[in-house]
């Protein structure tokens, strides 16, 4: 009998050592996607500010006309004369859609007068002494100035058209022979409209020449590309439509901007692009800078990374007794929920999941589950072998360290993304940007990824060389 007592004790004590360092384990959770229909992103607008130096195409264009010009014309009888123009550089000054040039010169006048002509011996001869005359020979030559105004504008096909037309002539230094009543200055004004007549012409040409859809393409195409964000993935800006507006001209640079309409996304992966070709320009009525909306595919791996590093090793305590964990995870959704997976050893070990609803703090941007609680078939088993377990402190653990904090998470994204929207694209062509603000909108979960829907705010700019 006392045999009997002694093993009974010994084989109840063993059983309850056994029943009480068993191990938790709940089935897993089904994983099952909610039929959410997530709010329409809207299309996002880029307004992107291009600067093209005109300098080289005047530049071109003046040293295509020459510098000096000579001319004379041969008459028996009246005024002959023989002139010399020298010019200086075009000078450039824009405003709006108009450029100014203008051109300083001098120049100098021989002139000889003829009251009478006769061909009584056979050939016209001058029967009175000739009267000579000069303005600008022996002495300084006379000033003149020439302006010419460029309208220029953008066609649908995004080319130039260039319309230059000669303004004014301004001579500075009159020429008024008094001797013989003659105004040279009106005839130096006519010889020089005939030499300066071609520099309207090259300067139409050269503007013209300018290949404004060759740098929209290329700024096209580089919307078109993914941009790598390290281990975030990758940021695919989709564009969909095309416009160039607020064309106008600030010295000698020609500026207008780019408006681009996109469907953005970012994924864990790289997409296979299908790049779409530059369509004709539309009208988009975009604002400054860019406000993005965007898609983010994140896998739930590349969460459980902040999940881990927040909750390894945390201790809870619960009626003398503790458990430790050891991971936690993201184990799949739960129609709009998602579900955890906990980790654990101490005084019991195994594992525990848990429920509850993705949300992000829109002013915090702190991912969150506010109604975490345990999974049904984990309170079934803790209240079946380790009721102790079933308790508040471990929902207000989880749910309190299972918050992510995505502000780093997207100062990275801002940081990687600038660094990569500031590129050459081109020797010609540079890209500048600058990143002010990515906020996560909402949160979807799906089967194998979270959706968040973001937005992105910052500025871009074209130069062109």
């Amino acid at each position: 009998m006392y045999y009997f007592s002694k093993s009974f004790i010994f084989s109840a004590g063993f059983l309850f050592f056994l029943f009480s360092c068993s191990t938790i384990k709940p089935t897993p959770p089904k994983i099952s996607v909610g039929t959410y229909e997530a709010p329409k992103i809207e299309t996002s607008l880029l307004s992107i500010p291009v600067e093209m130096e005109l300098g080289k195409y005047f530049k071109e264009a003046d040293q295509a006309v020459p510098y000096q010009f000579k001319g004379n014309e041969q008459n028996c009888e009246g005024v002959s004369f023989s002139y010399q123009f020298d010019r200086k550089p075009i000078q450039i000054v824009g405003k709006g859609k108009y450029v100014d040039i203008d051109i300083e010169g001098k120049y100098s006048l021989s002139l000889s007068y003829c009251a009478k002509c006769t061909d009584l011996f056979g050939s016209n001869n001058c029967i009175t002494p000739r009267i000579p005359a000069s303005c600008g020979v022996g002495e300084p030559m006379r000033r003149i100035k020439i302006q010419y105004s460029t309208a220029i504008d953008l066609k649908n096909n995004f080319s130039l058209s260039s319309k230059t037309e000669l303004k004014k002539i301004d001579t500075k230094d009159k020429c008024e022979i008094t001797v013989f009543k003659y105004n040279a200055t009106e005839h130096l004004v006519k010889e020089v409209k005939k030499a300066l007549a071609d520099i309207g012409k090259k300067i139409d040409d050269e503007i013209e020449a300018l290949d404004i859809k060759k740098e929209a393409e290329s700024i096209w195409n580089t919307f078109n590309d993914p941009i790598a964000l390290d281990k975030y993935g990758f940021l695919t800006f989709n564009p969909k439509q095309i416009e160039v507006n607020n064309l106008k001209i600030d010295g000698s640079k020609l500026k207008f901007n780019v408006g681009l309409s996109a469907q953005p996304v970012v994924t864990s992966f790289k997409p296979n692009i299908i790049k779409s070709t530059l369509p004709n320009l539309t009208n988009l009525n975009n604002n400054e800078g860019f406000q993005i909306n965007i898609e983010v595919k994140a896998v739930y791996d590349s969460l459980n990374n902040y999940l881990k590093e927040a909750l390894f090793g945390k201790e809870i305590e619960l009626k003398n007794q503790k458990i430790i964990i050891q991971e936690c995870k993201i184990f799949g959704a739960n129609q709009n929920q998602l579900n955890l997976e906990v980790t654990f050893i101490g005084s019991k070990s195994g594992k525990m999941y848990f429920v509850g609803t993705p949300q992000v703090n829109d002013s915090t941007q702190i991912l969150s589950f506010p109604d975490l609680e345990f999974d049904l078939e984990t309170k079934n088993v803790l209240l079946k072998s380790a009721k102790w377990m079933f308790n508040k402190k471990i929902t207000d653990v989880i749910r309190n360290y299972a918050s992510i904090d995505l502000k780093k998470y997207l100062k990275d994204v801002n940081k990687m993304i600038e660094n990569q929207i500031n590129t050459e694209v081109t020797k010609e062509v540079i890209l500048k940007g600058k990143m002010n603000e990515t906020k996560i909108k909402n949160i979807f979960p799906d089967k194998d990824i979270l959706i968040l829907q973001a937005s992105l705010m910052g500025k871009l700019e074209v130069q062109i060389k």
